[in-house]
């Protein structure tokens, strides 16, 4: 009785984690984030149980998280031989150690306790909780025009922004909650409450000026209407092949002819609106930076929190971020998840509204992605690409699978 009560309490102090992390607000306790706390207590408690049930590295092989694991200590290992071959700059390079090694713990955390359905639930319901306080308070904003946080700028004064002084940080924790609500859906039919709050979330999304999480949202929904035509055809792959081959072949001729950069000024010239002409040109020039020190580097990267270093500026780009600081090895793996996630909505025993939204998941992250701050510091960014990486494991059956079918369908 006292292992389940353990048990219990690990589920519920890491779901209180992710909660606390997603809010965005910081509090305090004798000078220390109470995220700290909750941190340090959830590791204590789940070496504790861990050492009192003697779980094994088989406890950690169900769903595929050794990949995970294996991964994050991998990438870790690699930053901290970066240290010794690259000269770095001590103190970005502390900041960006730190937040991987906070990213590594909360994917240690949600791996270790997430074990069937019921704590699958607890950690995607904390995610939900996220949403609900931060559209509440944002509607509150939209609504009353009073505002919970100081703006980081005179052009974001009047965006909606929650306890956040950057409404595009607001929004990015928006669309990670609102994936939870997907997560909830692959398992069942949405209410309608939880309809209205992703409408609700929506409107708090547009009313933060956000353009990249907006952007997001619209892709999800383009890509998920996208498979579900790909199904009306009866899941013709020829149908898929022509997309790929215009889309692949459209792509290469873009960048072979050198036309890339012409297309981005074009778009940036004649879609960012007034006032956002230099940002988006900035970005731009962001991403030719980060590419010509990738390629400074030979591909091994130029080390955590070099990019802002060197550029003076966040790359705002995941995936951009990835590839310069980390090199090619670390970026192949973070593309191994997201396209172990993307795989899932092409297997014929997941029902067809979750392969539809697995579908849509990623290129809709890609978006998300490209916003002012960089969206490798919100954990819940994390938990939300973990969960969706272990959900056909521990959501297999939406429906009737047994058990049993669930075991063979994973050997297979």
């Amino acid at each position: 009785m006292k292992k389940v009560k353990i048990s219990n309490l690990c589920e519920w102090m890491v779901a209180l984690c992710v909660f606390t992390n997603g809010l965005g607000v910081v509090v305090y306790i004798a000078g220390i984030n109470v995220v700290n706390y909750l941190t340090i207590l959830a590791f204590i408690f789940i070496i504790a149980d861990l050492l009192r049930n003697n779980k094994t590295l088989n406890y950690f092989a169900e769903g595929n998280k050794w990949f995970l694991i294996i991964f994050f200590i991998f990438w870790i290992f690699y930053a901290f031989i970066q240290t010794v071959f690259i000269d770095l700059n001590k103190e970005f390079f502390n900041l960006g150690f730190h937040q991987l090694i906070t990213n590594a713990m909360f994917v240690f955390f949600v791996c270790y306790v997430i074990h069937d359905a019921r704590s699958f639930g607890i950690i995607r319901n904390a995610m939900v909780g996220v949403l609900i306080v931060n559209t509440i308070i944002g509607v509150f904003e939209v609504i009353t025009g009073i505002h919970f946080s100081e703006t980081e700028s005179i052009w974001t004064a009047n965006s909606t922004r929650a306890f956040q002084s950057n409404p595009n940080e607001y929004a990015t924790t928006l669309y990670c909650a609102m994936m939870g609500v997907m997560l909830l859906s692959l398992q069942k039919k949405l209410e309608l409450k939880l309809k209205i709050l992703l409408a609700c979330s929506i409107i708090c999304i547009i009313t933060s000026h956000s353009r990249g999480i907006l952007g997001a949202v619209i892709i999800f929904c383009l890509a998920y209407c996208l498979m579900e035509i790909y199904y009306y055809f009866k899941g013709n792959i020829n149908f898929i092949k022509l997309l790929l081959i215009i889309g692949l072949g459209l792509g290469g001729y873009i960048v072979v002819s050198g036309m890339l950069m012409d297309i981005l000024n074009w778009l940036a010239g004649n879609f960012s609106g007034k006032g956002n002409f230099a940002s988006d040109m900035y970005r731009i020039r962001l991403i030719k930076g980060g590419m010509e020190l990738f390629l400074e580097s030979c591909g091994v990267g130029i080390g955590a929190g070099q990019s802002i270093y060197l550029l003076k500026m966040n790359l705002h780009n995941f995936l951009l971020e990835m590839l310069v600081e980390y090199g090619i090895v670390v970026f192949l793996g973070v593309l191994f998840i997201l396209w172990y996630i993307w795989r899932i909505s092409f297997e014929k025993c997941i029902p067809r509204k979750n392969r539809c939204i697995y579908f849509a998941l990623i290129p809709s992250v890609i978006m998300a992605s490209i916003t002012s701050s960089s969206i490798n510091k919100f954990k819940i960014f994390w938990v939300m690409l973990i969960m969706f990486y272990m959900s056909k494991y521990y959501l297999a059956d939406n429906r009737n699978k047994t058990s049993q079918e669930r075991n063979v369908y994973e050997i297979s």
